[in-house]
């Protein structure tokens, strides 16, 4: 749901040019390219972008699960892809995205105590802040116990410090929500946080023990394992939560992160990689393709088309992500009769507001103190050597 993208990520106007579709289209076909010259492009990429079409795609997804007034709806993304619906598509583009910038952040700082420093800044902040306003706000308004009787519960302080260690979640708090299609959950996308800090310590234990010391090593060793695993697919449980996709496409994109010069960006490999996946639609590997497919997707979106400008003064899709579920809960507790399409409406513009003021009063202080402490840390090297930290060869 986040990335070490820099608040810059978002070009600056003037630096980036207007394009017809026609352009478009000429420079998505263009020649070759691979993952290595995608990274040359120094941020100037569509990952923003892409990130914020995820978190509202969640919201819309969450919609048709809140709102009682749509039930036995579907949204147009279950409706395209059998199996799947917008919500599981989005968290599947959130982890592709982030198992391939934060490997490749590790990899170009192999520094491991900056490596978990940097996730710990970059979750934590904003989502303890969350935790707070959540359990505050449905306390005082939108439980139908009074504050003394909510307050005084075990359950709803259970709630703050269970969370507090995003493992063995609680989803719900007493008295709450019950207008809506899942009364009680305060913050259902929680489980996928969870499940993304798991694989960012998973990847941090693979780091102490040397394994991306190998990048080729590294990559065939996760790309084998990914493979076993979609392979595997039909004959193992079934994936009910989902976990088990998205840590296959959290390591395939680590696995790319490893060998990014040997792998391709093509509009035409992109292109029969989904006629493949259509034409074996009703085959027991449909749904391993389909999860192989939305992760290429990514680097596709961010590389091969030009960096579309997203006229942004941060990245607010983190934010987005956190408070999307909670506003969407508040919205059906006032109006319990609104339909998805005026929810999703409704909640993107509120979460929206939250997201914004996440950035730049928790998020991007984070990011400063991190990148603060990185300068800090590259001073006392240069003092130790007698150099200015400055200097150049």
């Amino acid at each position: 749901m986040h990335s070490d993208a820099a608040p810059a990520a978002a070009p600056m106007p003037g630096n980036v040019d207007k394009y017809t579709w026609r352009d478009l289209v000429r420079v998505a076909i263009r020649r070759p390219m691979s993952l290595a010259d995608g990274l040359q492009r120094e941020r100037e990429d569509n990952y923003l972008l892409l990130r914020h079409i995820a978190a509202a795609l969640l919201i819309y997804s969450h919609s048709y699960a809140l709102a009682t007034a749509a039930r036995g709806e579907s949204d147009i993304v279950a409706m395209l892809l059998p199996g799947f619906y917008g919500g599981k598509v989005a968290v599947l583009l959130f982890f592709a995205i982030s198992g391939f910038l934060v490997t490749g952040s590790y990899l170009r700082h192999p520094q491991l105590l900056r490596f978990v420093g940097a996730r710990v800044l970059r979750i934590y902040p904003a989502y303890v802040i969350c935790l707070v306003l959540s359990l505050l706000v449905t306390g005082l308004w939108f439980t139908r116990l009074s504050p003394a009787e909510f307050f005084g519960m075990r359950e709803v302080w259970g709630y703050l410090f269970h969370n507090l260690g995003l493992t063995g979640l609680h989803y719900k708090l007493p008295g709450a929500y019950d207008a809506s299609g899942y009364p009680g959950v305060v913050n259902g996308s929680l489980w996928s946080l969870a499940l993304e800090a798991r694989l960012y310590l998973y990847l941090a234990v693979l780091a102490l023990c040397g394994f991306f010391r190998f990048r080729h090593f590294s990559a065939a060793i996760l790309l084998g394992a990914v493979l076993l695993v979609l392979t595997s697919w039909s004959h193992l449980a079934p994936d009910l939560e989902g976990k088990r996709a998205l840590t296959c496409v959290f390591a395939c994109t680590a696995a790319a992160a490893c060998a990014a010069r040997y792998v391709p960006v093509s509009t035409r490999l992109l292109l029969a990689l989904g006629l493949l996946t259509w034409g074996l639609r009703d085959s027991p590997i449909a749904y391993a393709l389909t999860i192989v497919c939305l992760g290429y997707f990514t680097f596709w979106f961010a590389y091969r088309l030009p960096a579309i400008p997203l006229r942004l003064p941060g990245d607010y899709s983190y934010g987005l992500f956190l408070y999307g579920f909670p506003v969407q809960q508040a919205i059906v507790q006032i109006d319990p009769g609104i339909g998805a399409l005026p929810l999703t409406a409704a909640a993107l513009s509120v979460a929206l507001v939250l997201a914004v003021l996440s950035w730049h009063g928790v998020e991007r202080r984070a990011l400063d103190l991190k990148r603060t402490r990185a300068k800090t840390i590259e001073d006392m090297k240069a003092n130790q050597h007698g150099l200015a930290a400055h200097a150049k060869d």
